[in-house]
């Protein structure tokens, strides 16, 4: 029997060519034909597609990357340049498919993490969401360039430490009023206990500020050069509780305004400002603030200097305004003034 492939004449009877393996005979028994399904996901979007067609409102749209874009993301370093949107390079190499559940668990680590941002929750899933990308950005072209385990593990770390980067400084370029943090004293007429986490405004008018408004102050004011108090935290959140020009007084622990006694549990004065008496006038364009301090020495005998130093701050040292409590989510809302 003549092979027609290779022409080889092979034994009579025999199903495939001695020579170069061919198939002469089939069985028709031993074949089974199955016709391409499709996928169950894209029954809907089929389903919708026809539609369109009928009313002429849709036509395919099928895409085919030009030459270059292979050969340019070809080089490791554009390649992950593009990969800062996690997919992008994928996406235009016509590799997605590849990718695509590593994108859907970052789409969901990225929103759960932002969703309870403020929380280690919230930073747990944001961590999660950085690896997922670094995994896409190296998987495109570092991971099948490098050889050997070590190099493999070298770049996966550098790549993580800079998404790491970006992740953290990109909210302040995409949305540069916005800031956040927590405050380590309880307002319990508002339900505000130590830790909660807000979110901040940077844009703020001098004339929109009043008493009882939680602010954010530069760093660089919230820490005492005297070396005998620190604050508790980089950053953290202090509470107006006197306006420029009002005579301000803390007796027994209570702010009186004007010789009007002000609600404890409403300005509710932090632990190192449970003083006996203190008074004074706060200057214009100055708002005293309470805000939480810890002392290295709690037997100085006159606190008032610093207690001005600290608490008494200047509109232009004011970074942001609170305007919406974001952690705990039952808690979660808007700020009412």
């Amino acid at each position: 029997m003549r092979c027609q492939q290779c022409q080889f004449e092979n034994m009579p009877g025999q199903k495939t060519c001695f020579k170069c393996g061919a198939v002469m005979e089939i069985d028709p028994n031993s074949i089974s034909i199955y016709p391409a399904r499709m996928a169950k996901w894209k029954k809907p979007v089929r389903a919708v597609a026809r539609v369109l067609r009928r009313i002429g409102g849709y036509s395919e749209i099928k895409f085919t990357p030009p030459a270059w874009v292979s050969d340019y993301l070809d080089d490791s370093i554009p390649s992950l340049i593009m990969s800062v949107i996690p997919g992008l390079a994928h996406l235009f190499t016509g590799r997605f498919k590849e990718i695509r559940i590593y994108f859907l668990l970052w789409l969901i680590f990225l929103s759960t993490g932002l969703f309870f941002f403020g929380s280690p929750n919230g930073y747990i899933l944001l961590a999660l969401a950085v690896g997922m990308h670094t995994g896409i950005a190296v998987q495109y072209r570092f991971l099948k360039k490098l050889e050997t385990v070590r190099e493999k593990i070298a770049v996966t770390v550098v790549v993580l430490i800079l998404f790491s980067l970006m992740y953290r400084y990109m909210p302040r370029l995409v949305v540069p009023n916005l800031d956040g943090g927590n405050i380590f004293f309880d307002i319990p007429a508002r339900q505000i206990v130590n830790g909660d986490y807000f979110l901040s405004w940077r844009n703020i008018d001098q004339k929109d500020l009043k008493r009882g408004d939680l602010i954010f102050v530069k760093p660089s004011v919230a820490y005492n050069y005297r070396q005998r108090m620190r604050q508790s935290t980089g950053q953290t959140i202090c509470q107006i509780v006197g306006l420029p020009g009002e005579k301000l007084e803390i007796l027994n622990g209570i702010f009186f305004v004007n010789d009007q006694p002000l609600d404890v549990n409403e300005y509710p004065a932090v632990e190192w400002l449970q003083v006996d008496k203190y008074s004074a006038i706060i200057p214009p364009n100055s708002y005293f603030v309470n805000i939480q301090y810890i002392m290295y020495n709690h037997n100085i005998p006159n606190i008032s200097p610093y207690i001005n130093d600290v608490c008494i701050v200047k509109f232009e040292n004011i970074e942001s305004r609170v305007f919406m409590q974001w952690m705990p989510i039952s808690r979660r809302g808007f700020i009412n003034r």
